[in-house]
């Protein structure tokens, strides 16, 4: 039940908002739900959405380390 509504949530801020990138959507779950969940939680909920799917990847750095995050983003018939 818990990973359902993550998804719901997930989809109506990428629906808002578009493309996000997989820190971006952690933080913004981290905010909305009480309990929060885990990177690993969120990894498996976008990987595994029919809606949700691989944009690409976005470089960035941070404490002087290169840091790679996916880009995640609604298929285009649910646009």
């Amino acid at each position: 039940m818990k990973v359902r509504r993550i998804k719901f949530k997930i989809i109506e801020i990428l629906n808002q908002e578009g493309d996000l990138c997989t820190d971006e959507i952690y933080s913004f779950v981290q905010t909305i739900s009480y309990h929060g969940c885990t990177m690993n939680q969120l990894s498996n909920v976008l990987a595994k959405a029919k809606e949700i799917h691989k944009k690409g990847y976005v470089d960035y750095y941070q404490f002087g380390f290169r840091r790679r995050a996916i880009v995640w983003g609604l298929k285009e018939d649910l646009v």
